[in-house]
């Protein structure tokens, strides 16, 4: 295992007066890398509503991108948040409001990104009492693409242990669909919060040590979600000392998704501006194995460079899935897909995709002919059937297995130029949440989607 949070890869001062009438969280909000700096102003503004504030980090959090008021009135009964509620690609402004609600339970408010956060697409009562003895926070448990309701209770449990509890956003926050006590002895001191930190798809819950260290520097342990928090899988110190003049976040600020431990330093600063300071985070296995899947990706498009991938899709299970298009009789497009596994760099066998030739269409070596509607499925053979075989590091090598007989077509890539980052004839890169995708051209800049689909910190 790497050592995690000891190198720091960025520290700079920001465009923002230090700051304390609000919230500090990082989302990427204009997509274009590493997650932006937004301070959620509640208190003491002008319009008396609360107000949102972007820096991006493409100036290095120097340029503001967007400062606007909301559709909310100032209010600190609760927490705020940045979070992708409605999966449009930005983050949207989220209220939990944890007291002095109509309903007398804890309440969602969710103004669209989109809207500039000026309509409230989400406004409802949830399941939960008012309780303020623990961290409230939003992430998708189950992977069923709506926003799950989290609290974290780090105090007054009968366990004495941490406990987690989710509402599901399916059931509009009126059931629950976890409760558990964890591995963790309350400590509401510290920072808690939830983040996949060991890419597994399934949200850990991280707690960051903030005080009473034995090395008196700040620590990460992390219990999996996995094992519902029974089972911790990371413990280290970091880079930082103790701190507490400000806010501690997780987000990727690298090429592989990794999560970053990040230190917002709002108060006590030398030049009288909040500060970021981010640390590098655990590349886990599965994380290791996607950046080795990407690498190997790359290095079979410079093998096939006269070709166009239609799509790659890098898995961080080590493997990726090829789909790309093979030359039959009067150029027709036969559809193939294939999973490469990281360690194998010689044959990926595959089977033709049923129903991309239309009835008539076949392929054929000289006067046979071999119809297209007996197509392997899986380990299974229906009727003729047909395999392909080809190496990645070789040309023109594949066998067509028709009724017995052996035939040797060859290869037609074609190219796409609907293909997202394709470029001088290498493969694109198609992105999904647990994804590696491209910049420009396949080899150039590899980053990885770490964030939950939420697209905010955790």
């Amino acid at each position: 295992m790497n050592s995690p949070f000891q190198t720091r890869t960025l520290e700079t001062a920001t465009t923002f007066a230090n700051e304390t009438d609000g919230e500090w969280h990082l989302a990427n909000w204009n997509d274009h890398g590493n997650p932006d700096l937004f301070f959620i102003k509640t208190s003491n503004t002008p319009s008396g509503n609360v107000e949102v504030h972007i820096a991006s980090a493409a100036s290095n959090f120097q340029t503001r991108i967007l400062e606007t008021p909301t559709t909310f009135a100032n209010s600190t009964n609760g927490a705020w948040m940045m979070y992708d509620v409605d999966r449009d690609g930005l983050p949207d402004l989220v209220f939990i409001m944890t007291s002095g609600t109509a309903s007398g339970k804890v309440e969602i408010h969710v103004a669209s990104g989109k809207s500039n956060f000026q309509t409230r697409i989400l406004e409802t009562a949830t399941t939960f009492d008012s309780e303020s003895d623990g961290t409230w926070t939003l992430t998708d448990w189950n992977n069923d693409g709506s926003t799950d309701l989290v609290f974290l209770k780090t105090s007054n449990t009968p366990s004495g242990n941490v406990e987690v509890h989710i509402a599901s956003g399916k059931s509009n926050y009126q059931t629950r669909i976890l409760e558990t006590a964890t591995t963790f002895a309350n400590d509401p001191a510290q920072v808690w919060l939830l983040r996949d930190v060991d890419e597994d798809h399934k949200p850990d819950l991280v707690q960051i040590k903030t005080s009473d260290t034995p090395g008196n520097v700040v620590e990460v342990h992390v219990a999996s979600g996995a094992s519902n928090f029974q089972t911790r899988v990371l413990e280290v110190g970091t880079t930082f000392g103790l701190e507490s003049d400000g806010v501690w976040r997780m987000a990727s600020f690298n090429a592989t998704g990794v999560s970053d431990l990040v230190f917002l330093k709002t108060a006590n600063t030398p030049n009288g501006h909040v500060e970021v300071h981010v640390a590098a985070g655990w590349l886990s296995p599965a994380g290791a194995a996607a950046v080795a899947a990407a690498t190997q990706a790359a290095a079979l498009a410079a093998a096939i460079q006269a070709t166009e991938v239609s799509g790659i899709r890098v898995h961080n299970t080590g493997a990726f899935e090829m789909s790309f298009s093979i030359g039959g009789p009067n150029d027709s497009q036969t559809p193939m897909s294939a999973t490469f596994g990281v360690g194998d760099s010689r044959t990926i066998s595959m089977a033709l995709t049923p129903g991309s030739f239309s009835g008539s269409t076949a392929w054929s070596a000289g006067a046979s002919i071999c119809p297209v509607a007996h197509i392997q499925d899986g380990a299974s053979n229906h009727g003729a059937g047909q395999n392909v075989n080809f190496n990645p590091k070789s040309t023109n090598v594949a066998i067509y297995n028709c009724g017995g007989t052996t035939y040797t077509p060859s290869f037609s890539f074609q190219e796409n130029s609907s293909d997202t980052g394709s470029n001088a004839g290498l493969p694109g890169l198609e992105s999904d949440d647990d994804a590696v995708q491209g910049a420009d051209t396949f080899g150039d800049e590899l980053g990885m989607i770490g964030e939950d689909s939420g697209g905010g910190d955790e």
